[in-house]
């Protein structure tokens, strides 16, 4: 398989969620599937509407790397308000996010006219080396550390960075009732079952241990429409329900996968975890 695994943090982002109102701007807790693709399509310098034609069918998982921080920020804005007069526009923003993607590619085919307008943009940033077709293509610019636009979180005032990583994945045969631990967000309808269990903790040793644990927040999510699919007007028309720990929680999520869904690609990352591509 074509498979390329890269991290992507920034100091802050922001990934708002459409519905959300002038009362405050929400923020989806990791990156939409769209907004990767778009990611994808600026590193290689190709336009939105070429970005959805070769990308479209790009299967990816997402794996949450730092615990999921949170902070409101007010800032002024003339949109909303009469004109001529600026508003104050509530935002959320994630502290911190860092996420590991990782990215399908084996269904992705590119015409010879694009690969070309790929090429040229190779070249402007200083990458020479011919490619054969767009997972190369994106292969090499990972590699190179630069992209054609710049890259961010969610908004423009959230630069990026990213790392290639090399990290081997192992395809699962359809195997019945077998339990697998992940990190990855997975798709709520891919799940035969799933729990959460506490990470067992060592043992205390101090005779004089009262045994008393510190209170700490629930982080386990269920992600309702995160959204999977754009059209050509820029907005999101496709939604799943996912469901999602946050790292470094001090909890495990355990799943059953659903076989028979041929929309998803089951896979382990080399501690035995599962990885969803969808």
């Amino acid at each position: 398989m074509e498979l390329l695994t890269i991290d992507i943090e920034s100091s802050f982002g922001s990934f708002t969620k459409p519905e959300s109102t002038t009362g405050g701007l929400l923020s989806y807790r990791v990156p939409p599937k769209p907004a990767i693709i778009g990611m994808l399509g600026s590193l290689l310098g190709l336009s939105f509407v070429d970005t959805q034609k070769n990308f479209k069918d790009v299967k990816v998982g997402i794996q949450p790397l730092n615990k999921i921080r949170s902070k409101t920020s007010v800032f002024n804005s003339h949109y909303g308000g009469r004109a001529g007069r600026m508003v104050n526009i509530r935002q959320e923003m994630l502290v911190n996010p860092r996420y590991r993607i990782y990215l399908d590619f084996d269904n992705i085919s590119t015409n010879t006219q694009v690969l070309e307008k790929i090429q040229e943009n190779l070249h402007e940033i200083g990458i020479r080396h011919p490619v054969k077709n767009i997972f190369d293509a994106t292969k090499e610019v990972l590699r190179s550390k630069s992209s054609y636009y710049d890259l961010y979180m969610g908004r423009n005032n959230f630069p990026l960075e990213y790392d290639l990583k090399d990290i081997k994945l192992i395809i699962l045969d359809e195997t019945s009732d077998v339990e697998f631990e992940t990190e990855c967000i997975v798709p709520k309808e891919m799940c035969s079952d799933f729990r959460v269990e506490e990470v067992a903790k060592p043992s205390q040793d101090n005779p004089y241990s009262l045994g008393l644990t510190e209170p700490r927040s629930f982080k386990f999510y269920i992600l309702k429409d995160l959204p999977v699919g754009q059209n050509e007007r820029r907005e999101y028309n496709f939604f799943q329900d996912f469901i999602m720990k946050s790292a470094g929680s001090g909890l495990k999520l355990l799943v059953k996968p659903l076989w028979g869904k041929s929309r998803y690609i089951y896979m382990t990352d080399p501690h035995g975890k599962l990885v969803v591509l969808f």
